[in-house]
């Protein structure tokens, strides 16, 4: 356990805010896609949840709106056109987040009626010259991402100075599960709960959120909120590789205005056909 958290902890170093590390860039591609194919019922808030990412990214995250590409309902081809165009600007002391909502299976991600893999998302993601790469997939079955490889970590250790080199992924299910949205939140859950966390509330009382705050507060508030859907509890996964040192936020939470609203009402069990438009939460699948 110490060990994951101090590895995350080295990630946050290279996200802090603009102000606080200006000699590094940081650039997003956000993908939202409610289709997935003829034979999956469409999504309703992929495509939200893709805009709510983005938007948290550039106001509190310190992400430049220029570098922050968001693509709804996209191809594989324009996705990797995205991730490319990042590569031609990027030069070595950068970060690169990808970001994706919307279907996927074992394979990949399913964009329109294709289908882009996990192994050449990977590839794509790693030919961009940065030197870290932060993957966030709230899709059914994304675990799967996290088991091509073994973590190798280099203890990192705390310091104002700042060098990290690596790679990390956050998925919001594991490679068995399935990923829920929910009609009540009108996103995933995952997402709502990991951008409510980088929007303060995840923040322990410092003004700030590093990555290791909002995904253990998305963790737990999925988990929770999932145990009662007929589709049965959510558990988000990660998965990382990295070296260095340091600890600064990911977001900057003092003007967030989500740190005092209430909680969400927790959610009912879906009907017998959770895929259902009707449905209070539906699976992506």
């Amino acid at each position: 356990m110490r060990l994951w958290l101090a590895a995350l902890f080295a990630l946050v170093a290279t996200l802090a805010p603009r102000d606080a590390l200006a000699g590094v860039h940081r650039y997003a591609v956000i993908i939202g896609a409610n289709y997935g194919g003829d034979d999956l019922d469409p999504l309703r808030y992929a495509e939200d949840d893709a805009k709510r990412m983005a938007r948290v990214l550039t106001e509190l995250g310190g992400f430049e709106p220029g570098d922050v590409n968001v693509l709804l309902a996209a191809t594989p081809a324009q996705a990797k056109a995205a991730i490319a165009k990042v590569g031609a600007r990027a030069r070595g002391e950068d970060l690169f987040l990808f970001y994706y909502s919307g279907h996927a299976d074992a394979r990949g991600l399913r964009l329109s009626r294709e289908l882009y893999p996990f192994d050449a998302l990977k590839a794509d993601i790693r030919a961009v010259n940065a030197d870290v790469h932060l993957g966030i997939l709230d899709a059914c079955r994304s675990g799967t991402i996290t088991r091509v490889k073994g973590a190798t970590v280099v203890d990192p250790f705390l310091d104002e100075r700042l060098d990290t080199e690596g790679e990390a992924w956050i998925t919001a299910s594991s490679d068995t599960e399935k990923a829920q949205e929910s009609d009540q939140l009108q996103s995933s859950f995952f997402t709502y709960y990991l951008v409510s966390g980088l929007r303060g509330a995840a923040d322990t009382g410092d003004g700030a959120v590093s990555l290791n705050e909002a995904y253990t507060y998305a963790y737990a508030r999925t988990v929770e909120r999932t145990t009662a859907t007929q589709v049965g509890a959510q558990h988000p996964a990660y998965d990382f590789k990295l070296q260095g040192q340091g600890d600064l936020q990911l977001t900057s939470s003092s003007t967030a205005r989500t740190r005092g609203s209430p909680c969400p009402p927790r959610p009912r069990a879906p009907c017998s056909s959770c895929g259902s438009p009707r449905a209070p939460t539906s699976p992506r699948s």
